[in-house]
């Protein structure tokens, strides 16, 4: 009688020969992972590198994302009379470019030191950085700021408002040929008219122009 069998060697050759499905498809697993991690690192590079060109480009406060492309500058002076003790801002009324980063220098040549009206309102608030930088003059380079003692301060430049919380306050000068400088950058982004002023008991506080008055955003 006959069985239809192969032959032992036969059967090994078959077995031998196929390769194993399992192995092929854990591989084939290995590969779509290592791919799919690949990608998601470039993901992550990418959207990184884009905030980090965005942060620099605009500058804003907090490192926020959204870009203020756009960079002016205002140059304010604080007068003083000796004869009358009287001080005041030039000029009262300014404008600046809405989605802006704008530079302030302050130049102080008023020497009192005045009453701060608001508490608080002796360090630094909404600037970019948090911060504002103080010379006295050109020999001597820039200090970063954020608060000066509540009896050294001359004057503030200061805006209240829905949009603007700004509060910038500003020593006394040497003397009254001496001046001090603070500078310090505010981004700007809706248009509108808006009031800013002085938060010391300094005089004179009721004119218009003078220690208030208004920064227009274009």
């Amino acid at each position: 009688m006959y069985r239809n069998v192969a032959p032992a060697s036969f059967r090994q050759v078959q077995t031998v020969g196929l390769p194993p499905h399992s192995a092929t498809t854990s591989a084939s697993g290995s590969k779509k992972v290592v791919a799919i991690i690949a990608g998601v690192l470039l993901i992550v590079l990418v959207v990184v590198a884009g905030l980090e060109v965005g942060n620099f480009l605009g500058g804003v406060p907090g490192r926020a994302s959204s870009p203020f492309p756009l960079t002016s500058y205002v140059n304010l002076t604080i007068h003083y009379s000796p004869a009358t003790g009287d001080s005041w801002y030039t000029p009262g009324n300014f404008a600046v470019p809405a989605m802006s980063r704008v530079v302030f220098t302050i130049t102080n040549y008023d020497p009192s030191t005045n009453y701060l009206l608001v508490p608080n309102d002796n360090c630094v608030a909404g600037t970019v950085g948090g911060e504002e930088f103080v010379q006295v003059n050109s020999s001597h380079p820039p200090s970063q700021v954020t608060c000066l003692a509540t009896t050294g301060v001359s004057h503030t430049f200061t805006m209240y408002d829905t949009l603007y919380n700004l509060n910038v306050p500003v020593p006394p000068a040497p003397n009254d040929r001496t001046p001090i400088t603070v500078t310090f950058s505010a981004t700007f982004g809706s248009q509108g008219t808006y009031q800013w002023g002085c938060m010391c008991r300094c005089g004179p506080m009721t004119e218009p122009g003078m220690m208030y008055g208004n920064v227009t955003v274009t």
